[in-house]
């Protein structure tokens, strides 16, 4: 069964998680324990790996969901709820742990990876700066002679390794 991609206001994932819980409805809210600097020291931190957006099986309840507070909506296209191949879900499911989070560098891709990404129908040499959501990457490609950010589609992006 397909999920749809369900976007929520800022912080409101844990909030969002435990209605949709009691609701019965399944669904994923993916985070990573990362490294970051807090008050000077290096910590590690549970970060959500897509801030902003749940994965959750709707079941033609779309209307309810909307309403739960911190629910902004689904991602739409064209006015249609977009979904989500449960082979992605699933793919992320294999690699957390009882609580949900991803071990560090569990993602296919680290900020300074080099990729090879298709940037205009051209695939073009570049370096991986972070995700932009589920589906999408910020990486540096060099145009026109300098070094640019783009947002592209995660599919995209290959590693170099």
């Amino acid at each position: 069964m397909d999920y749809q991609l369900l976007m929520v206001g800022p912080n409101q994932e844990a909030a969002v998680s435990r209605t949709l819980d009691q609701l019965g409805l399944v669904h994923e809210w993916f985070r990573q324990k990362r490294r970051v600097i807090y008050r000077g020291r290096l910590i590690h931190r549970i970060m959500p790996i897509f801030p902003g957006y749940i994965f959750v099986i709707a079941r033609y309840l779309w209307s309810l969901i909307e309403k739960i507070t911190g629910v902004r909506g689904f991602v739409r296209f064209g006015g249609q709820i977009e979904t989500v191949p449960e082979r992605v879900v699933m793919s992320l499911r294999e690699q957390v742990d009882a609580r949900g989070i991803l071990a560090e560098g569990a993602l296919p891709f680290a900020p300074g990876d080099r990729v090879l990404v298709r940037v205009g129908g051209q695939e073009t040499a570049g370096i991986f700066k972070d995700y932009a959501g589920p589906a999408k990457a910020i990486v540096d490609v060099r145009m026109l002679g300098r070094m640019c950010s783009a947002t592209v589609r995660l599919g995209d992006v290959k590693c170099l390794r």
